[in-house]
């Protein structure tokens, strides 16, 4: 017979299991190559990813759904007409050791001349069984090396070997999506070449002993950081189709100090425009951190030189050309400061002649004008985003707790105003009726031949793909009158019915709460979401599953975790602390609220989504401003959920990073309030992170010290420095009186903030207060997020664990 743990524990499985294994959107596209000659009919690749718990996988497939547009007097109807059967891509990719499983996709692009025409890099490497095996089994065994697959109609044309390996060896490793910083690969208009990124060759020893110690392959390499620790120099490379010969383009021997990486062709293939991040006395680590010096360049063929463009005292990104070659976008903001910050809108018209200036299209937003005015940008762009007439972009952006959709019209810039027109939401994430107040989001994924694609979803709608057919003449359309009466599609995942309801989450409700002002200017950036269960007519909490009418026998499968009354309420600040919660379709949470808590986000002072000066306004204030948001809003979302319950609630801690940080000053000063804590990777001591951490400026920056300028990289802290920094790091202030029990949970393989972190504060509270409760978990292979299967699965089953046992929770 199971014990009533090993049953609970069960019970929390299925629920992960039940809102795990619901379909994300990852990509979407619009596919010319199924859309014919009618232009009102086109076809969209829809790339859905799906979780497989039981072999703790991650699975990805694709579908196409074929559309008709038909125009009416003030707006333009998209209907579905078809769509296929789910084609699987992928049964997982082996972590922790994808390399060890035979092939592995590279990328994967469309040529623009011919629709059909595709170019696949593939890497071939042998597992360790093949490499000990005799040479027989060898002989049998597939080359290996890097290749590029030239495919059209369906047909493989070619297969062209890249020069990665003896004797043809030109350049290392070719780079796919190595953390959205170094990737790149795009095929010329014509067709004729390809543009890609790789890694440098490196320096080796030979059998020569004098050699050996000149070029020594013991010699460390930098890299950088988190998520980058196999990317040190990375170089462009020019590979033609027709020979199969590869070179090097861009390279340290062309621009030395330069690490190239997003590259685009130029109009008429005349060139290649790129980024390059600067390289200094070391790197620092470049995963979600946008502030690092980082130039647009240009290289062009008829001269072979090559130039800066951009500003050398700033950060450029997300470099994009009109469709008609005319402009020129990209994103840019300060060097230096915060992490993450507000991001101006940049235009340049084309060709270039070398001295025209660009033009700011959309301005760092200070301050909005008004509380729900616009706040400016912090987004990336898509790889698509222009309307086909080449006069508006189409983008999402944190506002505030929603990822909004806006359109920008470049073309009609104004030194006196900035053109920003938000796009009405799919209605279907805005009708339900447990969404109390509008909360949720919606990400841009294509925009191609005027379709703009999107994921949308929010805490209680599990993603869906939507569909907008903009008008033919962008430049030419009244924004305001048009969008007050847009049409979207939406398709949700599977195999969708008209007239269908899209799938949402029953038994729970979610608001954004709002706070009382202080005198504090930019009190008024702190937002909390709230989702909560919903209670029957004798006060017990309601059933919280996924409805989706397709499958109404699914949730026949689900054993639920029957709650006598709401267990308490979990709060959640984020990390980074420049980031935010905007409201997603989160599995982790809608879990929690099924298994009886209520779940508080917090984006307090200093997140993204509210203005450059709230960003700022954190600097030099973490572990004050910050806690205290976070404890105002608790305690506003306790006296709700006592009134909504009849009953006061008891609160425990979740975050991560910079919100792991926040949780053991909440669970320090306030143990009265929370009954126990569970932090992942959290920050805990400032100091020791200066020598340990892929981002030692971080501690400077958020310490308040010159948060305006760029760090320099060979500062060495002063005793006040060091005096600011121990004020406010968790561990300082830990001492025998700490009575909350706290749960760690680390990344072995964190560069971000290292386990150093978290097992220090362990071993010291473990010293000094032996009663209270403390335990620490490793995961061998995951770095920062701890988001590999396990790992997620994991986190979620222990957290829930922890909280039962130290709320004394029945089942």
């Amino acid at each position: 017979m199971l014990s009533s743990s090993n049953r609970l524990v069960d019970r929390f499985l299925s629920v992960y299991t039940h809102f795990k294994t619901l379909p994300i959107v990852k990509k979407a596209r619009v596919v010319p190559a199924l859309t014919g000659t009618d232009s009102n009919r086109l076809s969209l690749a829809v790339e859905w990813e799906q979780s497989d718990v039981s072999r703790t996988e991650t699975m990805r497939y694709t579908q196409h759904y074929y559309l008709t547009s038909t125009e009416h007097e003030s707006s333009i109807a998209t209907s579905l007409d078809y769509a296929s059967e789910p084609d699987l891509i992928s049964l997982g990719n082996g972590f922790p050791f994808p390399a060890d499983n035979g092939t592995r996709l590279v990328w994967d692009i469309r040529s623009p001349l011919s629709p059909t025409m595709r170019a696949v890099c593939l890497e071939y490497t042998r597992s360790p069984s093949v490499i000990k095996a005799p040479s027989t089994t060898e002989a049998c065994s597939p080359t290996v090396g890097t290749f590029v697959q030239i495919w059209s109609s369906g047909r493989l044309l070619k297969t062209i070997i890249l020069p990665t390996h003896k004797p043809t060896l030109v350049h290392g490793k070719v780079y796919a999506d190595a953390g959205g910083t170094f990737i790149g690969a795009a095929w010329s208009s014509d067709s004729k070449k390809i543009v890609y990124l790789a890694e440098a060759l490196r320096a080796e020893g030979s059998e020569s002993n004098e050699s050996a110690f000149v070029n020594s392959t013991f010699q460390y390499q930098d890299n950088w950081g988190e998520g980058l620790f196999d990317v040190s120099q990375t170089v462009l490379c020019l590979l033609n189709v027709s020979d199969g010969a590869s070179s090097c383009v861009v390279s340290p021997d062309n621009l030395p100090g330069v690490a190239p990486t997003k590259p685009i062709w130029c109009p008429a293939d005349s060139g290649i425009v790129f980024m390059g991040y600067a390289l200094e006395a070391y790197r620092l680590g470049l995963k979600y951190c946008t502030q690092r010096p980082c130039r647009l360049y240009h290289l062009d063929f008829a001269t072979g030189k090559i130039r800066p463009v951009s500003n050398a005292h700033k950060s450029a990104d997300c470099l994009r050309f009109s469709p008609d070659g005319k402009h020129l976008i990209w994103l840019e903001n300060d060097v230096g400061g915060p992490h993450q910050q507000c991001r101006e809108l940049m235009e340049l018209r084309w060709p270039w002649d070398g001295q025209t200036m660009p033009t700011v299209i959309v301005p760092v937003i200070e301050n909005p004008k008004d509380p729900s005015g616009f706040p400016g940008l912090y987004c990336e762009l898509p790889e698509r985003c222009w309307t086909s007439d080449s006069s508006c972009v189409v983008l999402s952006s944190i506002w505030g707790f929603h990822l909004a959709p806006l359109i920008i019209p470049v073309t009609r810039h104004s030194m006196d105003e900035t053109f920003v027109y938000r796009i009405p939401n799919p209605p279907e994430i805005e009708s339900t009726v447990n969404l109390r107040t509008a909360s949720n989001s919606v990400t841009v994924l294509d925009v191609h031949h005027n379709m703009v694609i999107v994921s949308a979803s929010s805490p209680l709608h599990p993603p869906f793909v939507s569909v907008l057919h903009l008008p033919e003449h962008a430049a030419e359309t009244n924004w305001p009158t048009w969008l007050a009466d847009c049409r979207w599609l939406s398709i949700p995942p599977g195999l969708p019915k008209v007239g269908m309801q899209m799938p949402h989450v029953t038994g729970s409700a979610c608001y954004i709460l709002p706070v009382e002002s202080t005198a504090d200017a930019h009190h008024n950036c702190t937002e909390s979401l709230l989702i909560q269960p919903l209670i029957d007519i004798t006060g017990k909490p309601q059933s919280v599953t996924v409805f989706d009418p397709r499958l109404t026998d699914f949730n026949e499968w689900l054993p639920l975790v029957h709650c006598s009354s709401v267990r308490g309420l979990v709060v959640y600040p984020h990390g980074g602390p420049h980031s935010a919660f905007t409201a997603t379709w989160s599995p982790l949470i809608v879990g929690l609220v099924a298994c009886g808590f209520a779940c508080l986000l917090i984006n307090y002072r200093g997140s993204l989504g509210y203005g450059e000066k709230a960003v700022r306004s954190l600097l030099g204030k973490i572990a004050q401003n910050d806690v205290d948001d976070c404890f105002q809003i608790t305690t506003c979302a306790l006296k709700k959920l006592e009134k909504d319950y009849g009953r006061k609630l008891p609160a425990v801690l979740f975050g991560g990073s910079h919100g792991g940080f926040l949780v053991l000053h909440l669970a320090a000063r306030y143990p009265n309030v929370f009954r126990a804590a569970v932090a992942r990777n959290p920050v805990t001591n400032l100091i020791s992170m200066l020598d340990t951490s892929d981002i030692p400026d971080w501690d400077y920056v958020e310490a308040g010290f010159n948060p305006d300028s760029a760090w320099s990289l060979g500062s060495i802290p002063s005793d006040s420095h060091l005096s600011v920094m121990a004020s406010m790091s968790p561990l300082f202030r830990l001492d025998s009186t700490w009575t909350v029990p706290l749960l760690l949970l680390l990344g072995d393989k964190d560069c971000r903030v290292p386990k150093s972190q978290g097992l220090t504060f362990y071993r010291r509270l473990r010293a000094l207060n032996p009663l209270v409760d403390c335990e620490t978990f490793v995961y061998p292979h995951d770095a920062h997020p701890l988001d590999s299967p396990a790992a997620d699965r994991d986190v979620f089953v222990r957290a829930l664990r922890w909280f039962h046992t130290h709320l004394n929770l029945d089942e």
